[in-house]
């Protein structure tokens, strides 16, 4: 009697240190249904003796790959952790799932277990780009997707619902691969769609994932011969403005923060200066290409001296120190022919590059 009160008295020791009385030492949490891919499952361990996991299904232990993650404030002495493993080395349908918690002895501190159902939906993966939010200025995407099967799979890449590459019954339980060159430049600029279809044993996984296509006045490379300092700064501070060569008005600059590793003459310097609208809440690009045909575009290149920045215009005509100085005009083009100019040189840059529209490739 005595030893069952010592018993019971250790235990209620135990609770409160460990866990709220009742809670269960270990809980997870999974997705009923898994498609074939990277399955997760995530697991509270509430006692600090835990040494390791042991992941099981149907009985039999299963490799994974582990993650530990800080125990939240509510939570007191427990552990949080984010198990991964690959659900196509599981048939596809039910199974139970059980994680056991084990001690640095050996010996079990907790279990936990829940039905899941594995399915043949396909995983769908994005290899390349590596990032679709900023397709500012391109146009060119090399796209390249994933495909993981249990059973023979077919797939379909498709932009702007326009199809591009297709897998006809294809062995994927090694990834295979949906790769395709994509013309983002001929649409016009907006929202559009790389779609992914993948169907296998009659189950399918559709991803669509979208993109924003704008076009872009960016000064993508300079290269100075010259380039003087600001006398407050010590370093230079380099604006880019833009005009209609026809009737003198100024319609866009880049400040000197897009600008602000531009630090001496003789340095190759690559960047992505975006050229900013100040006339009208409408793309650059837009602008230019709203101008009437027969005017012609210059840009401007300046060192900044009086702390008036873009969108103010330069102010070379100070009587004292604080002039701006001007560091190179342009030739007048027109829209076409700067799209087609490429690199030129001109006053004290060797190299002037400019990108409009969307001539980037991703």
């Amino acid at each position: 009697m005595l030893e069952s009160t010592a018993m019971a008295m250790r235990a209620a020791a135990m609770c409160v240190v460990l866990v709220a009385c009742g809670d269960p030492i270990v809980e997870i949490e999974v997705a009923a249904t898994i498609p074939v891919g990277r399955a997760e499952v995530a697991v509270t361990v509430r006692d600090p003796g835990v040494d390791h996991l042991v992941l099981a299904v149907d009985g039999a232990d299963v490799a994974f790959a582990i993650e530990q993650f800080p125990a939240p404030a509510t939570c007191g002495a427990c552990f949080d952790f984010l198990v991964r493993f690959p659900a196509i080395e599981v048939d596809a349908g039910e199974h139970e799932l059980a994680i056991r918690a084990v001690g640095a002895g050996g010996s079990e501190i907790g279990s936990a277990s829940a039905g899941v159902t594995f399915t043949d939906a396909p995983a769908v993966r994005r290899i390349e780009p590596s990032n679709l939010g900023d397709l500012a200025g391109v146009g060119t995407i090399e796209a390249r997707y994933g495909v993981l099967a249990r059973r023979p799979a077919t797939a379909a890449l498709s932009f702007d619902g326009v199809p591009l590459a297709h897998l006809t019954d294809a062995a994927c339980r090694t990834e295979c691969e949906l790769r395709a060159t994509v013309d983002t430049a001929t649409p016009a600029a907006g929202r559009r769609s790389l779609v992914v279809d993948a169907v296998a044993a009659g189950e399918t996984t559709h991803v669509d994932e979208p993109l924003q296509l704008t076009d872009v006045v960016r000064v993508r490379g300079l290269t100075f011969n010259d380039l003087p300092i600001d006398l407050f700064l010590s370093t230079p501070d380099v604006e880019v403005y833009v005009y209609d060569a026809t009737d003198g008005r100024m319609l866009g600059c880049a400040p000197p923060s897009a600008f602000r590793d531009v630090r001496q003459a003789h340095v190759a310097y690559t960047l992505a200066a975006d050229v900013q609208n100040v006339v009208a809440p409408i793309s650059m690009f837009d602008t230019l290409r709203g101008l009437p045909p027969d005017h012609l575009i210059r840009f401007e290149v300046w060192e900044d001296d009086d702390g008036m920045e873009c969108p103010a215009p330069p102010d070379p005509d100070r009587p004292d120190a604080n002039a701006d100085d001007l560091l190179g005009v342009s030739p007048a083009m027109t829209l076409a022919q700067w799209r087609a100019a490429g690199p030129i040189s001109f006053g004290k840059l060797d190299v002037f590059d400019v990108a409009i529209g969307r001539p980037l490739v991703r």
